[in-house]
């Protein structure tokens, strides 16, 4: 079948779906079900969400990656502030490439958080 509006020399593989089945689909038993390489551009492009199954995604867990590139779901690592400062504040100070924009702390005296800009 020729999908409209797509030229076919571009294409390696092209799926088309309707409904709610597969465009395209890869399985693997014990290798690489599906890998894309781009010398020049993106590797994979999608206009659409993109679902990670089977590798520990769980409510509250972020995506990281090692130094390979794989990801896995991860608790985040817990902040706490016990540091308290002369003035019985401890903060967490944001920086961008060294540079301060902000910080979040808890403040004793006010018995408060703060955010400061």
């Amino acid at each position: 079948m020729v999908l409209p509006n797509y030229d076919m020399v571009a294409h390696a593989v092209l799926g088309l779906a309707t409904g709610t089945s597969i465009g395209v689909g890869a399985i693997s038993e014990d290798g690489t079900a599906l890998f894309a390489s781009s010398t020049t551009g993106l590797a994979m492009h999608t206009s659409g969400n993109v679902r990670l199954q089977g590798i520990g995604g769980a409510t509250g867990k972020i995506l990281v990656s090692d130094a390979t590139g794989n990801a896995t779901w991860q608790k985040p690592p817990k902040i706490t502030l016990d540091q308290s400062s002369a003035t019985g504040q401890s903060a967490v100070e944001f920086r961008n490439q060294g540079s301060y924009v902000g910080s979040f702390g808890w403040s004793q005296a006010s018995t408060r958080y703060f955010l400061y800009d």
